[in-house]
């Protein structure tokens, strides 16, 4: 009998990513890539290793790295490492495989954090 089908990376992510924006997050999708730019020169956008996204609440000043991946997948050891770095700076960075575990995660950090709380 065939399994049935798990969430997709994709279908977490979007969940996740419209949940925080009703929340009134700042959604940024990052993307490690190199850029070529006329007369042959390149430089390279974003860090190895760097999460999916990064959430911004001005309202309340708040930084949010998130990455996301199918259910049971961990971070890549260059992702993990640079998760830990961040930690180390003082950055709040957390992988979610999962919309409901998110969503408790999120009720207990950020109780209160909705966008009411946003600044006039």
């Amino acid at each position: 009998m065939k399994q049935p089908d798990l969430l997709k990376e994709r279908d977490v992510t979007r969940t996740v990513v419209d949940y925080l924006l009703a929340y009134g997050w700042r959604a940024l999708r990052n993307q490690v890539t190199v850029v070529h730019a006329g007369g042959g020169s390149a430089f390279k956008v974003g860090e190895k290793g760097m999460c999916d996204w990064l959430f911004l609440h001005y309202g309340c000043s708040l930084i949010l790295w998130i990455e996301f991946k199918k259910k049971g997948k961990k971070p890549s050891p260059v992702q993990a490492e640079w998760q830990a770095y961040e930690r180390v700076r003082g950055a709040t960075v957390i992988t979610v495989d999962d919309f409901e575990e998110f969503e408790r995660w999120y009720q207990q950090h950020y109780p209160g954090v909705d966008a009411s709380s946003q600044q006039e």
